[in-house]
């Protein structure tokens, strides 16, 4: 039998890594302080040794990591940098709950399916999927279907703030548009 180095999953609570090279992280997931920098790279296991703090458009943005050289963590007071090929972003999931699962809503195991506009009135017209009126959205969506029914794995979440509720094992989200599908973490 063959031992695979690295195949056990580390908890890493609500951070993770981009792709090595990215320039940064999504808006919502970008790390605001130092402090929780260091918290990052303590949760994934990295180390923190050396560290350069600063504010240049020459690297990414926020909390990085490099790892093979030089400094370990790097603080980039500058939110929106550039990408480096020798640096790692690290990013906070901006729910600790929910994690998307794909574009459109699921197919299977459906348990509620409500009207548009039912998380929101009408009047505030259809919102994007980066916006905080959607993530809000998806939030409450999250806390209704928990309500009706506590073994709720995935929530679909509409721009028109409509929402449905699904028990399935597993989603496979249609592809639509106007809809993104979420699992729960926990």
């Amino acid at each position: 039998m063959k031992c695979l180095s690295g195949s056990r999953k580390k908890k890493s609570g609500p951070y993770y890594q981009m792709k090595k090279g990215s320039a940064g992280c999504p808006e919502a997931d970008r790390i605001t302080s130092h402090k929780d920098c260091e918290k990052a790279h303590d949760a994934l296991g990295l180390h923190r040794g050396r560290q350069w703090h600063g504010n240049t458009p020459a690297i990414p943005g926020g909390c990085t990591t490099r790892q093979e050289r030089s400094h370990d963590l790097h603080w980039n007071k500058r939110a929106n940098g550039r990408a480096r090929g020798d640096m790692t972003p690290i990013c906070k999931k901006s729910s600790d709950f929910v994690v998307f699962e794909g574009q459109g809503h699921c197919r299977h195991g459906q348990i509620y399916a409500s009207r548009a506009w039912e998380l929101a009135p009408a009047s505030n017209g259809r919102k994007g999927f980066n916006t905080p009126e959607y993530k809000a959205w998806v939030q409450e969506a999250w806390r209704r279907c928990l309500k009706k029914h506590s073994g709720v794995k995935f929530v679909s979440a509409w721009t028109d703030a409509g929402y449905r509720c699904y028990t399935a094992k597993a989603c496979k989200p249609n592809g639509g548009g106007g809809t993104r599908s979420w699992k729960w973490l926990n």
